[in-house]
């Protein structure tokens, strides 16, 4: 991930209205709200957050849906990210334009599970 991005991501982060760590945890599955979607391009690993929140001076620690071999909620933070590659070594991306049809149909598979 380029640094430009991850300030860009840092700044985003800061703001009133990205929820922190467990301020949704209350919330319905159906309607939270998608911060950031994170990809690999060359594999199926995609991360959905949910919450955000700085982490010193350089980390964010995410929480949301995973989606790699299985579907599953976590935690994970951007050094993480930062580290990955998939099967052709290319970097963890962020979906600039995340696709709402798509969001809604893994929110689906999540209460699925989640029930």
């Amino acid at each position: 991930m380029t640094s430009k991005l991850k300030q860009n991501l840092l700044h985003k982060i800061n703001r009133q209205d990205v929820p922190k760590i467990y301020e949704t945890e209350n919330v319905a599955i159906e309607q939270k709200k998608l911060l950031f979607k994170f990809f690999t391009p060359d594999s199926h690993w995609t991360w959905y957050a949910w919450e955000a929140e700085k982490i010193g001076d350089e980390d964010i620690k995410f929480f949301g849906p995973v989606d790699g071999d299985f579907l599953e909620m976590g935690y994970f933070y951007l050094s993480e990210l930062d580290r990955i590659c998939g099967g052709l070594g290319l970097p963890v991306e962020i979906d600039q334009y995340p696709n709402e049809t798509e969001y809604q149909k893994m929110l689906r598979r999540l209460m699925k599970i989640e029930v």
